[in-house]
């Protein structure tokens, strides 16, 4: 019952979207949730000391609690706020090490969907809002990401003009995993105003919520009409 309800109030969520037509949803029972970085490799800092690995794996975490919730087996790439390396002696071998077992690990699970959590940064900080990108050529990435930007604008940040894009094809994880997938840069560490709702709570858990919710309604399986 708790599953059902889960699928149906994500669902409904999409009626705007669809215009009332029948969409077929693929079946997807696995999610692999990569949050960014992890020590020795921090990521960005913002100007507070704010470090971008933590923040992505609080985003993570309360993803992988929504997505186990609605029935999907749910591996997250790091637990803790260390990386994932198993070798090396110094940051740079240690990122290596960390990079490489991320791709393995997406490559002994290529049915499983890809879902990465980033934040950004940009010279100047009036640039703001988060961002989706998709697995280049894969259909389903694309649609969820848009759908996934569709809702974060709508819902959480009316003011964001930023629309779904490719990942860029230098970003090493994805260019060496088939999976298909996205990478949800969450908003800005150089922009007071995204970095005070990155800390916040609530706001994660609005982003992690619009990640789950595309991602239940369009893996969950089965054909539902909407209208």
């Amino acid at each position: 019952m708790i599953l059902s309800a889960v699928i149906v109030a994500a669902a409904f969520i999409f009626i705007g979207s669809f215009g009332g037509k029948a969409v077929f949803k693929e079946k997807r029972q696995k999610i692999i949730i990569d949050a960014g970085h992890g020590l020795p490799d921090g990521g960005a800092v913002a100007s507070d000391g704010t470090i971008e690995s933590d923040l992505n794996l609080a985003i993570a975490k309360h993803l992988y609690e929504k997505l186990h919730a609605a029935g999907f087996e749910c591996i997250m790439l790091r637990n803790d706020e260390n990386s994932i390396y198993t070798e090396g002696n110094t940051i740079h071998a240690k990122k290596v090490s960390d990079i490489k077992n991320r791709v393995e690990t997406a490559a002994k699970n290529d049915d499983a969907f890809v879902v990465s959590i980033h934040m950004n940064t940009f010279e100047t900080p009036d640039v703001h809002g988060a961002q989706v990108f998709y697995k280049s050529g894969s259909s389903i990435s694309k649609d969820i990401a848009v759908e996934i930007q569709n809702i974060i604008n709508l819902k959480y940040q009316p003011d964001n003009t930023k629309v779904s894009k490719p990942i860029p094809s230098n970003v090493y994880l994805f260019n060496h995993i088939n999976n298909d997938s996205v990478l949800v840069e969450c908003g800005f560490l150089t922009n007071n105003d995204d970095l005070s709702k990155l800390k916040d709570a609530d706001f994660q858990e609005d982003i992690s919520k619009s990640i789950a919710e595309v991602i239940t309604y369009k893996l969950s399986g089965s054909e539902t009409n909407v209208e």
